[in-house]
């Protein structure tokens, strides 16, 4: 039982490092707060690069959280329709506060076609982790009945199906600027950056790997993976400087580099003792409602408070400065508004969890 415990809070620590990779990603992201952008602007040589080796680290984060998903469902053969219920209405809520906020604030137009897209959400982990959820008893009895040596098996065809050769096919189409047909094996043109069900169902056996065939790391071990993820990460950041007027991607959450940092530093965490804090188990638990609300905590700091884009391109100095200060800010804004929301829905989901229809079980034994 102290064991568990252990790598519970191993894992709570790395979920909200991860959360708050999620807010970096999209800070230097063109379509979140574009700091790439800015930062080739920027007085100083210095802040692109950095930024870059910054987003590197940080692309990890959904990779990770799909890792840690098969870490702690691998043995479980049934699902509540509660979870589903949940996660979709807490998406909707969330859509709604932000959709009327805008209203109030004369940010966002009213119209139905808005008021419809509350209601179906343009949110694609939703989607495929509601589906990897709804697979994963299926995934787990599979996976029961593999020895070790065939769940190795199967890992190498995955691997090598869905993460090494899209990462091969995908940077010979941004070198040579063309566009491959059927040479994919996760559809017929693009594996669109991983954003797949392939590549979600292979990150989750691998977590379901680690958690029943645990790697146990010495400290040579783990200053090998760090230096391997050093590797993965001047890699990474490095070609998007010396490629950058190709369509050439080594960040997408299908690259063997992303994988391979993902799945090591997993691996490290889970070697790492980490004793029980409030903080981090709070934090921990407010993970989904970071993701849902960061962006408009990102973009109103960024833009409106600390107008990010001069700062930046002051140099790398203001460039460093105004990045921590958005992006903590942003953090403790969303995950505040997240405890809110979640003491506010509390009696309602109480209520809920107490009805015939929230303990019904989408898949028993048998």
């Amino acid at each position: 039982m102290e064991n568990r415990e252990q790598r519970l809070f191993n894992m709570d620590l790395l979920r909200v490092i991860c959360s708050v990779f999620v807010i970096i990603e999209h800070f230097c992201e063109t379509n979140g707060c574009n700091a790439f952008g800015y930062s080739l602007e920027s007085m100083s040589v210095l802040s692109y690069p950095m930024l870059r080796i910054i987003y590197s680290i940080a692309r990890v984060a959904v990779p990770c959280f799909i890792i840690l998903s098969g870490y702690f469902s691998i043995y479980s053969t049934k699902q509540k329709f509660r979870k589903v219920v949940s996660l979709t209405l807490t998406v909707i809520a969330y859509s709604m506060i932000t959709y009327f906020v805008g209203i109030i604030f004369g940010s966002n137009p009213v119209s139905l076609k808005n008021i419809l897209f509350i209601f179906l959400p343009q949110n694609y982990y939703l989607y495929l982790f509601l589906t990897l959820y709804l697979l994963s008893p299926y995934i787990n009895r599979l996976i029961a009945e593999l020895n070790q040596k065939q769940y190795h098996r199967m890992l190498l065809i995955l691997v090598f199906a869905f993460v090494i050769w899209s990462t091969v096919i995908n940077t010979l189409c941004g070198l040579f600027d063309m566009q491959l047909t059927g040479v994919y094996a996760t559809g017929r043109t693009t594996t669109d950056m991983g954003f797949n069900i392939c590549n979600f169902i292979t990150l989750y056996l691998l977590g379901g790997y680690m958690r029943k065939y645990p790697i146990s790391l010495s400290k040579n071990g783990k200053l090998l993976s760090f230096a391997v993820i050093s590797v993965c990460v001047l890699i990474t950041s490095m070609s998007e400087i010396i490629f950058a007027d190709y369509a050439v991607d080594l960040l997408s959450y299908d690259s063997m580099f992303v994988v391979l940092q993902s799945v090591l530093i997993v691996m490290i965490f889970s070697n790492v003792k980490v004793s029980s804090k409030p903080i981090i188990t709070f934090a921990a638990n407010n993970t989904f409602g970071i993701y849902l609300i960061h962006w408009y905590f990102l973009t109103f700091f960024a833009n409106r408070i600390f107008y990010a884009e001069k700062f930046i391109k002051s140099g790398f100095g203001g460039c460093i400065m105004i990045s921590l200060a958005t992006i903590i800010c942003a953090y403790i804004c969303s995950l505040t508004f997240s405890a809110l929301f979640n003491f506010a829905v509390k009696p309602l989901s109480k209520r809920f969890n107490k009805t015939k229809i929230a303990g019904a079980r989408i898949f028993i034994d048998g």
